[in-house]
C-alpha cells in the first residue's frame, strides 16, 4: 500500500463523525478500496465486521466499498458518485448523503441513520478523504405505534416494556399480532384484577391490578408461563385452563385456591373465569383471566356462622359448666379457623393481707389438646404480683395485665411438638390468649386459648373473628351465671317465705286474742234484754260486730294457710255424703246470689258415693268458690254442680260462672299467694289475695286436684277429689257410726263469709236510715260552716264505710255516694262538685284513677280531692300526696279529724277557684311571653338558655343539655360549655361569644359540639338582649337548635346534585353520541348518493353534449348531400342520414331521461335529508339581507328552459304593497324560500303538463305588515277565474305529523280547523289559526320580540301565491297534502310521480319561519297554493324596487321575456346552510339553479378565458392549468373530461398527500423548469384517503403563509357531504367555494370563472 501521512490517520481518528480514508483508481477495482477508518465509522457497521483500524493493499478485495453498500444502503446519488469517481478522476469534492440500513428503534418504530457526507480528493494522489454527519430519523412503522399502545400500566407497564421478551415463547414485541397488543393494553388500563395467559406455554401477563392477587410472586410472577408461576395451582387449574384453549369458556366461582403467595400455603377463595382470546387467523391465541379475591367475604361468612351456632347453642344453657361444654362443642363445627381451643373459666379472691387480688382459673373444657397436659393445665392460678402457677403455661398474666388478646408466635414452647392438625395437614403456628371479660365493666370472666390457622394471616379480620368469639361467650357465661344467681335469690327467697309464712302464723295467734275480747262483750251487748241499746248505738255497734267478725275471718284464713305452709295442719277426714254436704252449704249463698240479680243453680247428686274429707275444710272450699262467683258476677248465672266421674274414680265439684272472667295471663298464677288480677269488675275491690290461694292447699290436702278454665266472658273452678281412702294419711283417718254428725257443723265460716257478700249489696231500706244527731255531738255540732249546702261525691266500694262517712259529713254538706271509681266518673260527668273523698283500693276503677281522671279534666282539675286508704306510713302518704291529692287520711280515723279536713279543703277550694280566676287575669295580662318562655323550656325541641350581662348561665332547659352532650355532673351550671364545643369550631364560637358578651349584642352562629361516635353535631346557638322595664341590658335569652339533619340533608343533597349532574351529563354525553352518530350516518348515505349521481349526471350532460354536436356535423352533411348532383346516391345517404338523426334523437331523448333520473334520484336525496335534519333538530335558519323581489326573479328564470319546452304560461306578479311600505330588502333565508318556491312550481310544472289546453302558471307576490288571514289578500289578474276557498297546511294534524311539533324553537303549533262546504258550489275551504305567530299589529311587530330569534325591528310578512290552470284536486286530496310519504291519491305517483316528501318539507320550513300555507283548489280547475314567512324588515336609505308597476297592479310579466338583471353575489358558496353577511344583500337562486338538470347546456359568457392569449409572459402565456384532487375514478374521469372540453388543462390527484407532491414540484414552490406546472384552482374533494381534503387545504394554506407557495392558489371545495358542518368547516380550512354533487357543469363553469378571475 503507497505511503500516506501518518497524522492524517491521527486527524481522523480525533474526529467524533465517522470518516474514511479510500483508495481509488481506475485500473484497480471498479469501487474504491477502505484503507482506513475510524471508530464512529466501523460502529456504523459492527454487525459486519467489515471495518478494521488499518488495512492493507491484499485485502483490498473484501474491503472495497461495494461491501460497505451492502451495509450502509447508499442512495442514488451515492451509486453515482461511486460510478463517478473513475471517469472523472479530477473531480476532487462531492457532497451527498448516505442512507444506513434502518436499525429498530422500537417495536413502535423505525430507525433510519443518515450520514451527510463530503469527499476530498487529496491533491495528486489518488486517495479521498470521506467524513460524514450521523443523524438518525424515526419513522413511524405503517401499524399504529406500539409505543402508545404499550403506554402506561404503572409499575407492571414498565416491565412490560422492559422486560426481555425475546427470550420468552412470545417472542420480541415487535412479533406481537395486534390482538395481543390491544389484550395487554386493556389489562394494563383495568382497574380489575386480571391477568392474560399467552400461547401454548400460557405465558403470564397482568397489570397493576393483579399484584395483590400475585402477593410475593410479584415480580417474578411476570412473564413466567402458568406452570411456573402458580405451579401449586397448575394441577387443579390446568385442565380447566386446556379446555379453554380449545374455546370454551371457564367460569368458578368461591373456588378454594392454595395459594403460595406470603411464604406460606394459604386459604384462598376466587370467583374466575378463563376467556379465550381469538387472534387474526381465528385461532385461540390465549386467555383472558379475569378474578375476583372472594377470601374475605367467604372467611367472613363462615365466622358468622361459628358465632350464631355459639350464640343458638349456648342460649339455653343453665350452668357455667354446660356453657363451656356447649361452646367447645359448637367451636369444634370450625376446625379450618380454630385447629384447637382451651377454655378456662375465672373466679377472684382478695390478696394475702387484703392486698391485690389472686385469679384463679379454671379448666372447663377443651378442643384438640389433652386436659391436665402442660398445653391444658386444670388450674392456673395469678398472683397479684404477676406470677404464675405453674410457672411455664400461657401469657395468661399478661391477657389480663393489658386487658387484650395476646399473640403467640411460638406455642410449642406451651403445647411441645404435639400441636393439633385440626382442618389442615399443617400444623398451628401461632395462637391467641383472649381474655373474656364483660361488656360494660370488664370484670373478669374466664379465657380462651385458640390456635391460628396455619393458612390464614392473623390480619385484623381474624382478630376481629376472635374478639366477637370472645364476646359472644362473654355474653353467654353472663346468662349462665345469672341464671345461677337467679336460682339463688328464689332459693332465698323461698327460705324468707318460709319465714314470713311462721311469722303469721305467731301474728294471728296474737290477733285471736283481742278479736275474742272485742266480740264477746259486743255480743253481749247487742243480745242483752236487760239493758238494751238504743236504736243509734245497735246500728254502730252492728257495724263494729259485722267488721270484727270480718277481720276474725281473715284472721283465721291467714293462720289456716301458714299451718298448712308450715306442714301442721291436721285433718280430720270423714267418710261423708258429699252430695248432700254439698247441697247444704251452697243453699247457704241462696238468699244472698238471687238478690244480686243472678240466677243459682245448684245440681249435686246425693245418691253418688261417700269420700272421705275434713268437712271444715270442704265448707271453706265450697263456700270460697262460690263467693268468688258471686263477687264477679254481677248478672247472669252461678251454676253448683257435683257428680262423680265417668269412671267413677272421682268426685268432681264445680262451679260455673257467667261473670266477667279471667284473662289469659293471668290464670296461671290466680292460685298464687296474695296475687289479685288488676282492673277486673267486681261487687268489691276487697280482699286479701289467699282465698283461692287457700282453696288450693285445702284440695291438695284431701290429694284431689283443682283447675279453673276462661273463655273471656266467664269462669269454671273444677275440683276433683278421690274417692276411697287410700290417699290419705289412715292417722287422720276418723271412723263414726253416727250417720247424723255432719248436721252438727259449724258453719261459722261460711256464715261470715255469707253476710260479707251480703254487705256487697245495695242497702236494705232499714238499713238506710240515717244516724241520729247524737252520732256527731263530738264534730261541733253547733258550728257554723262556711261551706255548709257544698257538694261531696263520696267514693267506697265498702257499705259500711259509705254509712259511716256519709253519716258524718251529711249534717253540713250534700253527700253523693258512689260505689267505686267508674260510678265516681259518672256523677262527675253529670253534675259538679265541691271536693271528692275516695278510698284507694276500690274495684273497676281505684282512686288514683279516679284522681288522674279529675286531674285530667279542665272542669275538676282544681277540685280538692283528699283520699282514704288503710296503707299506714309516710311512704303511703307521700304517693297520695304525689299523685295530685290534696289530702290523705289514714284508717282509722276520726270523725272530728274528717270534718275538719273536709271543711277546709272545701274552704281552700272555693278559696283557689277565686285565686285562680285572678291568677287567670294576672297571667292573661302579664304572662304571655313567661307562657311562651315556659312551654319553649318545657316542650320546645330546642334548648333554651338564659344568662345574665356577664354572660353566666342563669337558667338551661333540659333539651339544651341534650343537644350539647355537655357533662351536667361536672358543669351543673353549664358556664364551661365551650369545652363540648368541637375543636375546630371552638375559636370561632369563643371569638362570636366573647364579642357579643363584651358589646352587648346579639349574635348569631352555626357549630358543631363534639361528636358522639357516630355523626356530626350540628347546632345553630342564636342569642338575643334580655331588657330591663327602663331598657337597660340584664342579660340575653337565646336557643340551641339541633341542626344536624339539616346539615346531612344538605350534604345528601349535594351528593344527590352531583349525581344527577354526573347522570345528566352522561345522558347527555350518550345523546350527543347518538347523534353524532346519526349525523355521520346521513352524510355517509349522502355522499354515497351523490357521488354516483355525480358520474351519472356529468355522464349524461358530456353524453347529451356529444350527441348534438354529432346532430350538428350530421344536418351539415345533410345540407351538403341535399347539394349533391347525384340524386339517387343524395336519396339513399339522405336515407341513411335520417335514419341515424332519428337514432340520434332517440339517443337524445335517452340521455334527457337519465338526466330527469339522476335529477329525481338526487331531489330525493336531498328531501331525505332534509327530513333528517328536522328531525333531529339540526336545521337552522340564516340571518342574512336579502332583495326579496331580485331573488323571486332569479328562482323563476331557472325554470324558463322547461315552460318553454313543456309550453306553459309562467308569469310573475308583485303587488303595488313594496312600493307603499318601501320594502325593498329583508332579512330572513332566502335559500329556504328559494326551496319552497322551487318545490311548489315543480309541482305547478308537474300537474300543469298535463293539462291539453292553456297552461297557465302565476306567481303572484305581496307583502304585508300584519299575520294574513286565513284567505290570503292577493291581487290576482283580472282576467284569472275565481279560485276557491283556502285549506290551510296546518290541517295536517295526524299522529305522523305531530311528532314534529316540537323540532326547535321556532315551531309553529298548528289548530286544526272545521272544513265547510263552499256554498257556490264545490269548493272547500280549509284554514288555521297559530297562536304563536307575531301579534296582528298594523304599527309594528314589536310584542313578537319575546321570540329570541325575532330582531326588535320591525317585521314583515312574505306572501307568495303559485296558482295553475292543471288537474287540481279534490277536498279528500287536499287533506292528504304536507303529510311524510303522502300524495293527493293512490293514483298520482303513478301519473306524476314523486316522494311525497316535498310539501311535507316545505311546510316544516314554512313554519320555522313563522309561515303558514294554505291551498286552493277544485278538480278539474287548477290548483293555488299561498305561504307567507315572516322576515325582518331592513331599512336603507335610497333603495328602489325594480319592477315596480302602477299604484293598484303592477304589469304581469312573461318570465321567459323578462330580461333579468345579473345579482351581485359574494365570494363564500349558496349552500343550503352556508352563513352570508347580513350586510351585502345575496341571491340563493344559484345554490338551486342546479335542479333544473334537464335544461339544454348553455355558454355561458365569462371574463376569464380557458385559453389564455400570448403576453410574453409564462404565467399568461398559457391555458389555464386545474388540479383536480379526487378519490374517485369514475368522478376523475368524468370530471376531466368536462374541463378539458371547456378548455382547461387538468392535472388528476388521487388524494391529498398528492396534490402536496404536485404542488411541491409546481410553479408556485420555486420550481423554475419549463415543465414546472401552474395551477390556477384546485378542485378538492373533502373525503379521501391517506390525508383529505380539509386537512390539505390546511397544509396548502399553511404553505402560502410561510412562503413556501409563491401566491394562493383557490379552491372550491367538491362534496357529496351538504350540511352546514361541513360547508363551515370547508370554509374555516381556507377554501373559496363549495358545490355539492351532483352538480351541474354550468354551476361548476360560473364557479370556476368566478374565482379563476378574481
Amino acid at each position: 500500500m503507497p505511503s500516506y501521512d501518518i497524522t492524517l490517520v491521527d486527524f481522523l481518528d480525533s474526529l467524533e463523525d465517522p470518516a474514511l480514508l479510500l483508495h481509488h483508481t481506475p485500473t484497480e477495482s471498479a469501487l474504491p478500496i477502505v484503507v482506513h477508518s475510524n471508530d464512529a465509522a466501523r460502529c456504523l457497521v459492527v454487525p459486519s465486521a467489515v471495518l478494521t483500524d488499518t488495512v492493507s493493499a491484499s485485502e483490498s478485495a473484501a474491503l472495497t466499498l461495494k461491501t460497505l453498500l451492502d451495509i450502509v444502503n447508499p442512495t442514488q446519488k451515492l451509486q453515482q458518485w461511486l460510478s463517478h469517481i473513475p471517469t472523472n478522476p479530477s473531480t476532487t469534492k462531492f457532497e451527498g448523503t448516505i442512507s444506513l440500513a434502518p436499525e429498530s428503534a422500537s417495536p413502535a418504530t423505525i430507525s433510519s441513520r443518515k450520514i451527510t457526507f463530503k469527499s476530498t480528493r487529496i491533491k495528486q494522489t489518488d486517495y479521498y478523504v470521506l467524513t460524514g454527519k450521523l443523524s438518525e430519523v424515526v419513522e413511524f412503522s405503517g401499524r399504529k405505534s406500539l409505543e402508545f399502545t404499550l403506554s402506561g400500566g404503572g409499575q407492571t407497564g414498565e416491565m412490560l416494556r422492559n422486560y426481555d421478551w425475546a427470550n420468552t415463547p412470545l417472542g420480541p414485541i415487535s412479533q406481537w399480532p395486534q390482538s395481543l397488543l390491544s389484550m395487554v393494553s386493556t389489562i394494563m388500563a383495568s382497574g380489575l384484577p386480571m391477568a392474560l395467559w399467552w400461547g401454548q406455554d400460557l405465558t403470564l401477563i397482568y397489570g397493576d391490578s393483579y399484584i395483590e392477587c400475585a402477593g410475593q410472586k410479584h415480580p417474578s410472577l411476570f412473564g413466567k408461563t402458568g406452570k411456573e408461576g402458580w405451579a401449586e395451582l397448575w394441577p387443579d387449574i390446568e385442565a380447566l385452563a386446556r379446555r379453554a384453549m380449545a374455546g370454551h369458556t371457564c367460569y368458578m366461582e368461591d373456588q378454594m385456591l392454595p395459594m403460595f403467595r406470603h411464604g406460606f400455603e394459604e386459604e384462598t377463595y376466587f370467583t374466575w373465569s378463563y376467556v379465550p382470546i381469538r387472534i387474526e387467523d381465528g385461532s385461540i391465541g390465549g386467555l383472558l383471566n379475569p378474578n375476583i379475591e372472594t377470601t374475605s367475604r367467604v372467611l367472613a361468612e363462615r365466622g358468622l356462622m361459628t358465632l350464631r351456632n355459639l350464640a343458638t347453642a349456648t342460649a339455653t344453657a343453665r350452668s357455667t359448666k354446660e356453657t363451656c361444654t356447649t361452646a367447645i362443642e359448637t367451636l369444634a363445627n370450625n376446625p379450618k379457623d380454630i385447629p384447637y381451643a382451651i377454655l378456662y373459666t375465672c373466679t377472684e379472691h382478695p390478696g394475702p393481707n387484703g392486698e391485690g387480688t389472686i385469679i384463679r382459673l379454671t379448666l372447663q373444657d377443651t378442643l384438640g389438646v389433652v386436659r391436665g397436659t402442660k398445653a391444658a393445665p386444670e388450674e392456673v392460678l395469678i398472683e397479684p404480683d404477676g406470677t404464675m402457677s405453674p410457672e411455664v403455661t400461657w401469657p395468661f398474666d399478661e391477657a389480663y395485665r393489658v386487658g387484650t388478646m395476646v399473640e403467640v408466635d411460638n406455642p410449642t414452647a406451651f403445647m411441645g411438638t404435639e400441636i393439633p392438625t385440626r382442618g389442615w395437614r399443617d400444623q398451628s403456628r401461632q395462637a391467641v390468649v383472649c381474655p373474656i371479660t364483660t361488656l360494660s365493666d370488664n370484670r373478669h370472666l374466664g379465657c380462651l386459648v385458640m390456635g391460628l390457622s396455619p393458612r390464614r394471616m392473623y390480619d385484623e379480620r381474624y382478630r376481629t373473628f376472635i374478639e366477637l368469639l370472645s364476646g359472644q361467650l362473654s355474653s353467654a357465661l353472663v346468662a349462665a351465671r345469672g341464671y345461677q344467681e337467679e336460682v339463688k335469690r328464689a332459693e332465698d327467697l323461698a327460705a324468707l317465705d318460709r319465714a314470713k309464712t311462721a311469722f303469721f302464723s305467731s301474728i294471728s295467734h296474737e290477733l285471736r286474742t283481742p278479736l275474742t275480747l272485742m266480740l264477746g262483750p259486743l255480743d253481749e251487748a247487742l243480745t242483752d234484754n236487760v239493758e238494751p241499746l238504743t236504736s243509734n248505738n245497735r246500728v254502730r255497734l252492728s257495724m263494729v260486730l259485722r267488721n270484727a267478725q270480718r277481720l276474725l275471718k281473715l284472721v283465721n284464713s291467714l293462720l289456716d294457710y301458714s299451718k298448712i305452709e308450715a306442714g301442721r295442719v291436721q285433718a280430720s277426714f270423714r267418710q261423708t255424703n258429699i252430695g248432700r254436704l254439698t247441697t247444704d252449704l251452697a243453699s247457704v249463698f241462696r238468699s244472698a246470689v238471687e238478690k244480686g240479680g243472678v240466677q243459682y243453680k245448684v245440681d249435686c247428686h246425693d245418691d253418688m258415693p261417700k269420700i272421705w274429707c275434713d268437712r271444715d275444710m270442704w265448707e271453706k272450699i265450697v263456700f270460697n268458690l262460690i263467693g268468688n262467683a258471686f263477687k264477679f258476677t254481677l248478672s247472669g248465672q252461678i251454676t253448683v254442680t257435683l257428680r262423680a266421674s265417668d269412671d267413677e274414680q272421682w268426685a268432681e265439684f264445680s262451679v260455673k260462672d257467667s261473670g266477667v272472667g279471667i284473662p289469659p295471663n293471668e290464670i296461671q298464677r290466680i292460685f298464687e299467694r296474695f296475687h289479685r288480677v288488676e282492673g277486673q269488675r267486681g261487687r268489691s275491690f276487697e280482699g286479701t289475695g289467699i282465698g283461692l290461694s287457700l282453696t288450693n292447699e285445702l284440695v291438695k290436702l284431701h290429694g284431689g286436684v283443682i283447675d279453673v278454665q276462661s273463655d273471656g266472658t266467664g269462669s269454671t273452678f273444677r275440683v276433683r277429689m278421690p274417692f276411697g281412702n287410700a290417699h290419705l294419711p289412715q292417722d287422720r283417718l276418723i271412723i263414726s257410726d253416727n250417720p247424723d254428725d255432719e248436721k252438727d257443723m259449724d258453719l261459722t265460716y261460711g256464715l261470715s263469709l255469707v253476710d260479707e257478700a251480703r254487705r256487697w249489696l245495695p242497702s236494705d231500706d232499714d238499713e238506710a236510715s240515717s244516724v241520729s244527731a247524737e252520732s256527731t255531738s263530738s264534730t261541733n255540732q253547733d258550728a257554723v260552716m262556711a261551706s255548709s249546702g257544698m257538694k261531696i261525691l263520696l267514693a267506697d266500694d265498702n257499705r259500711d264505710m259509705r254509712r259511716y262517712v256519709t253519716n258524718i259529713l251529711r249534717r253540713w254538706w250534700q253527700v253523693t255516694e258512689a260505689r267505686d271509681g267508674m260510678e265516681a266518673v259518672e256523677h262527675l260527668r253529670k253534675e259538679s262538685f265541691d271536693l271528692v273523698v275516695s278510698d284507694i283500693m276500690m274495684p273497676n276503677l281505684d282512686g288514683f284513677g279516679l284522681l288522674k281522671y279529675i286531674r285530667s279534666r279542665h272542669e275538676t282539675r282544681l277540685m280538692p280531692v283528699v283520699l282514704l286508704s288503710a296503707r299506714a306510713g309516710d311512704e303511703a302518704r307521700v304517693d297520695g300526696l304525689n299523685a295530685g291529692a290534696d289530702d290523705y287520711l289514714m284508717k282509722p280515723f276520726s270523725a272530728k279529724e274528717l270534718v275538719a279536713r273536709v271543711r277546709t279543703h272545701l274552704e281552700l277550694g272555693k278559696l283557689r277557684m277565686e285565686l285562680e280566676q285572678r291568677v287567670e287575669d294576672r297571667t292573661r295580662e302579664l304572662g304571655e311571653s313567661e307562657r311562651r318562655f315556659k312551654v319553649l323550656a318545657d316542650l320546645s325541641p330546642v334548648g333554651i338558655f338564659r344568662t345574665d350581662a356577664e354572660g353566666r348561665f342563669t337558667f338551661v332547659n333540659d333539651k339544651w343539655w341534650e343537644i350539647s352532650g355537655h357533662d351536667r355532673k361536672s358543669d351543673p351550671d353549664g358556664n364551661d360549655f365551650l369545652r363540648s364545643v368541637h375543636d375546630e369550631d371552638r375559636a370561632r364560637v369563643t371569638s362570636v361569644w366573647g364579642a357579643s358578651v363584651a358589646n352587648g349584642v346579639p349574635c348569631n352562629i352555626e357549630f358543631r359540639w363534639k361528636d358522639d361516635g357516630k355523626q356530626e353535631r350540628w347546632s345553630l346557638g342564636e342569642a338575643i338582649l334580655q331588657l330591663d322595664d327602663e331598657g337597660n341590658h340584664i342579660g340575653f335569652i337565646g336557643a340551641v337548635t339541633d341542626i344536624t339533619p339539616r346539615k346531612m340533608f344538605e350534604r345528601e343533597t349535594i351528593r344527590a346534585a352531583e349525581l344527577s349532574e354526573q347522570q345528566q351529563r352522561q345522558r347527555a354525553e350518550e345523546a350527543e353520541e347518538i347523534r353524532r352518530q346519526q349525523e355521520l350516518f346521513i352524510d355517509m348515505i349522502c355522499h354515497e348518493l351523490r357521488n354516483p349521481l355525480n358520474g351519472i349526471y356529468n355522464n349524461a350532460d358530456l353524453l347529451n353534449e356529444r350527441l348534438e354536436t354529432m346532430q350538428k356535423d350530421l344536418d351539415n352533411l345533410q345540407t351538403f348531400i341535399n347539394k349533391s348532383d347525384d340524386g339517387k346516391k343524395a336519396e339513399t345517404l339522405t336515407q341513411m342520414f335520417n335514419y341515424m338523426k332519428t337514432e340520434l334523437a332517440h339517443d337524445l331523448e335517452a340521455v334527457d331521461m337519465i338526466s330527469l333520473c339522476a335529477k329525481h334520484q338526487k331531489q330525493i336525496a336531498d328531501d331525505v335529508l332534509h327530513m333528517s335534519k328536522i328531525s333531529m333538530n339540526l336545521l337552522v335558519l340564516a340571518h342574512i339581507d336579502y332583495q326579496p323581489q331580485i331573488e323571486i326573479r332569479n328562482i323563476l328564470k331557472m325554470f324558463e328552459t322547461e315552460v318553454a319546452t313543456k309550453q306553459i304560461s309562467l308569469q310573475l306578479h308583485f303587488t303595488n304593497n313594496f312600493q307603499k311600505l318601501n320594502i325593498d330588502t329583508v332579512r330572513g333565508d332566502p335559500t329556504r324560500l328559494a326551496q319552497v318556491l322551487i318545490n311548489f312550481l315543480t309541482n305547478a310544472i308537474r300537474f300543469t303538463e298535463k293539462v291539453p289546453i292553456q297552461r297557465n302558471i302565476i306567481v303572484t307576490v305581496d307583502v304585508s305588515l300584519t299575520r294574513p288571514p286565513a284567505k290570503p289578500n292577493v291581487a290576482f289578474p283580472r282576467d284569472s277565474p275565481s279560485p276557491s276557498e283556502p285549506v290551510s297546511a296546518g290541517h295536517c294534524s295526524d299522529d305522523e305529523d305531530d311528532t314534529w311539533s316540537t323540532i326547535s324553537t321556532h315551531t309553529i303549533t298548528l289548530r286544526q280547523s272545521r272544513a265547510t262546504k263552499d256554498r257556490d258550489g264545490g269548493g272547500s275551504t280549509m284554514s288555521s289559526e297559530d297562536d304563536h305567530r307575531p301579534p296582528s299589529s298594523e304599527a309594528s311587530l314589536a310584542s313578537a320580540a319575546d321570540d329570541p330569534e325575532r330582531s326588535e325591528s320591525d317585521g314583515v310578512y312574505l306572501v307568495i301565491s303559485i296558482r295553475d290552470s292543471g288537474v287540481g284536486m279534490t277536498l279528500e286530496e287536499q287533506r292528504q297534502l304536507f303529510r311524510r310519504f303522502t300524495q293527493a291519491s293512490p293514483k298520482t305517483y303513478a301519473e306524476f310521480g314523486g316522494s311525497g316528501l316535498g310539501l311535507f318539507i316545505s311546510k316544516k320550513l314554512v313554519e320555522l319561519q313563522h309561515g303558514d300555507i294554505m291551498v286552493e283548489s277544485m278538480k278539474g280547475q287548477g290548483t293555488t297554493f299561498t305561504f307567507y314567512i315572516w322576515s325582518e324588515k331592513v331599512m336603507r336609505e335610497g333603495s328602489s324596487i325594480e319592477g315596480g308597476g302602477d299604484e293598484s297592479y303592477p304589469p304581469i310579466e312573461t318570465v321567459s321575456a323578462i330580461q333579468l338583471v345579473a345579482t351581485p353575489t359574494v365570494q363564500t358558496p349558496l349552500s343550503a346552510e352556508t352563513p352570508v353577511s347580513a350586510q351585502t344583500p345575496v341571491s340563493a337562486a344559484s345554490t338551486y339553479s342546479q335542479t333544473s338538470l334537464n335544461s339544454p347546456a348553455s355558454t355561458i359568457s365569462s371574463t376569464v378565458s380557458p385559453a389564455i392569449s400570448s403576453t410574453g409572459n409564462k404565467i399568461y402565456d398559457r391555458k389555464l392549468q386545474l388540479l383536480l384532487v379526487e378519490d374517485n375514478v369514475i368522478n376523475q374521469k368524468v370530471l376531466k373530461r368536462q374541463l378539458e372540453l371547456l378548455g382547461y388543462g387538468v392535472q388528476v390527484a388521487n388524494h391529498g398527500a398528492e396534490a402536496l407532491t404536485f404542488l411541491e414540484s409546481s410553479f408556485h414552490a420555486g420550481n423554475e423548469s419549463p415543465d414546472a406546472p401552474i395551477y390556477d384552482l384546485i378542485l378538492m374533494d373533502l373525503e379521501m384517503p391517506v390525508m383529505d381534503g380539509l386537512e390539505c387545504t390546511l397544509q396548502i394554506r399553511d404553505w402560502e403563509a410561510t412562503g413556501r407557495l409563491s401566491r394562493r392558489v383557490p379552491i372550491i371545495a367538491v362534496s357529496g357531504n351538504a350540511r352546514q358542518e361541513y360547508v363551515t368547516r370547508a370554509m374555516d380550512a381556507g377554501m373559496d367555494d363549495f358545490v355539492t354533487k351532483p352538480y351541474s357543469k354550468k354551476v361548476l363553469e360560473e364557479k370556476i370563472t368566478k374565482h379563476v378571475s378574481a
